[in-house]
């Protein structure tokens, strides 16, 4: 059993004995608001940066009497797998695989909190593969795929021009367009993925995939606006689909600095808007 500010954690294996999945489960403490809450991961090193503030708010959620999970998705972390055999199609069977768990497990709503990357598995999922969520909350997600993407092929270029080689962004896709598979930082990149991560944006209709949507925008310091990307994205949402509460949260850049941070304003704040406190 792990803690981190909150209830007890739960590591288990989940799914099938060919396809194990790693998680983390808390149970709710105290009063059971009957309420299931899935955590859409990031992906590469800013998974394992944001590690502890992720187990923190499964603990807060586990201790206000949510039933949170946690998962290593396919190819990651302590799950089965190698990265260069996962998918984004396998990933969402994944998060819809979790989602099932904590609904075999009598939850009657689901509240969905996507970081980073994640918010475009979330942007996936909704509608078709899962219920209406009763909450989603986007923290400081990714617009767009090719961005991750891009950020990962830079780490390598970067790295190769201090071993005294020299790479480009533009080189490293026509290998990925070509079919070879490349490592970046140490994940296995392969062209599907690649290309995946490219297709993948979030939608100003992800907005009414939830009766309520929250954006979570972490910043250095107060008074700091939104990032012009994400304020066009948001009035996008308003005339197009529903409208997306914003709440402006100094934290540290928890899932890019190389030492150990925690946003643990920004789970306070997540905490709040799932249990509807101003």
């Amino acid at each position: 059993m792990t803690k981190a500010g909150g209830a007890a954690l739960r590591p288990f294996f989940f799914g099938t004995a060919r396809h194990r999945l790693f998680g983390l489960a808390g149970e709710p403490v105290g009063n059971d608001t009957g309420r299931g809450l899935l955590i859409c991961p990031p992906f590469a090193d800013e998974m394992n940066r944001a590690r502890s503030t992720l187990r923190l708010l499964a603990a807060c959620a586990a201790q206000a009497g949510f039933r949170p999970l946690l998962c290593d998705l396919y190819g990651t972390g302590d799950s089965d797998g190698d990265l260069a055999d996962a998918s984004w199609g396998g990933w969402l069977d994944d998060l819809t695989a979790a989602a099932a768990w904590l609904s075999e497990r009598g939850n009657r709503k689901l509240a969905v909190v996507a970081l980073r990357s994640g918010a475009l598995l979330a942007n996936d999922l909704f509608p078709g593969r899962l219920p209406r969520p009763d909450k989603l909350v986007l923290w400081q997600p990714h617009l767009a795929g090719k961005y991750v993407l891009q950020d990962l092929l830079r780490t390598r270029v970067a790295a190769a021009a201090a071993a005294g080689g020299r790479e480009s962004v533009s080189g490293l896709r026509d290998q990925l367009s070509r079919g070879t598979a490349l490592e970046a930082s140490g994940y296995a990149i392969t062209p599907s993925l690649a290309a995946s991560l490219d297709q993948a944006m979030l939608e100003p209709a992800i907005a009414s995939a939830a009766k309520t949507a929250v954006w979570i925008e972490v910043v250095s310091e107060p008074n700091i606006p939104l990032r012009p990307a994400a304020a066009q994205f948001l009035e996008h949402c308003l005339q197009h689909t529903a409208p997306v509460a914003a709440k402006m949260v100094v934290d540290p850049p928890f899932w890019a600095t190389t030492e150990t941070t925690v946003g643990a304003a920004s789970v306070s704040a997540i905490m709040n808007c799932l249990q509807d406190n101003p």
